[in-house]
């Protein structure tokens, strides 16, 4: 898992990517062995809230590991502002569940992006 400090740089870097260039991130090919699984538009748009919000807001750290997997196994997760909801979701401030910044933050170290 990353630290606090190597997220806030990436995800700046993917929030400036997407809001300067129109790039997306994202998989557009279907999921297989050792690929994620494509988000919908409402779940890409609570990560870009998510995002949005991180530039605004300190304080906030990604959980670690095995307290993500806690959390999945628990069939919960929560969102940056803790909000606790089911994994693949969003707050209802608009928030995504960490277990979808993160998905999205590997689906950018792949290199991989969305077709739009």
């Amino acid at each position: 898992m990353i630290d606090a400090a190597t997220y806030v740089h990436r995800s700046m870097f993917r929030h400036a990517k997407c809001h300067n260039s129109g790039a997306g991130f994202g998989v557009g090919a279907a999921p297989g062995p050792g690929r994620l699984r494509s988000m919908d538009a409402h779940e890409q748009a609570a990560v870009d809230a998510a995002h949005e919000w991180f530039h605004h807001n300190s304080g906030w750290a990604p959980p670690d590991e095995a307290t993500l997997a806690e959390w999945i196994a628990d069939g919960v997760c929560r969102c940056p502002d803790e909000c606790l909801v089911v994994p693949r979701a969003h707050c209802r401030h608009g928030l995504a569940s960490w277990d979808l910044i993160l998905e999205d933050l590997a689906r950018h170290d792949e290199g991989v992006t969305r077709r739009d």
